[in-house]
């Protein structure tokens, strides 16, 4: 699929952190936002990740206790982030890949955002949708079936 991920990514921009901030406090921003992540930052500058998985593996699976931990402590450092004239195709593959369910997204601006395997299932439903009802038109399941592969 040729399409950019600006296309999937909401205009909604990243919630983050202060690195200092404690895990509840992460929690509680997370809880606030509705997101299974939020980005870390030092001087506005994002370091790192955390997610859901993060609170599950580094901490409760460690058995310690939020309201002590320093997220900077328990985070993903150095997240791996992708543009917004990157292709689709590229971070479906690589959130296959290596299991990612959030990718940091970063603009022509700096400003980022994160492409979540729910935005990328939001619209392929809606252009499944649009193929079912123009099931006749090549045009459209060649654009939806294109890979960007050779």
């Amino acid at each position: 699929m040729n399409i950019n991920i600006s296309d999937f990514v909401s205009d909604e921009v990243a919630i983050t952190i202060d690195v200092n901030a404690t895990v509840m406090n992460a929690i509680s921003v997370m809880t606030s936002a509705r997101h299974n992540y939020v980005l870390v930052t030092d001087n506005d500058s994002t370091v790192g990740i955390f997610t859901d998985r993060d609170l599950l593996n580094r901490v409760t699976g460690e058995k310690l206790i939020p309201a002590e931990v320093v997220i900077r402590d328990v985070m993903t450092p150095n997240p791996d982030t992708l543009k917004t004239d990157d292709h689709i195709s590229y971070a479906i593959e690589k959130m296959g890949r290596n299991g990612f369910r959030n990718i940091p997204i970063e603009d022509e601006s700096g400003t980022t955002s994160v492409l979540t395997v729910w935005n990328i299932i939001s619209h392929l439903s809606e252009i499944l949708d649009d193929a079912e009802q123009a099931e006749n038109d090549k045009e459209i399941v060649d654009e939806i079936t294109d890979t960007g592969g050779g």
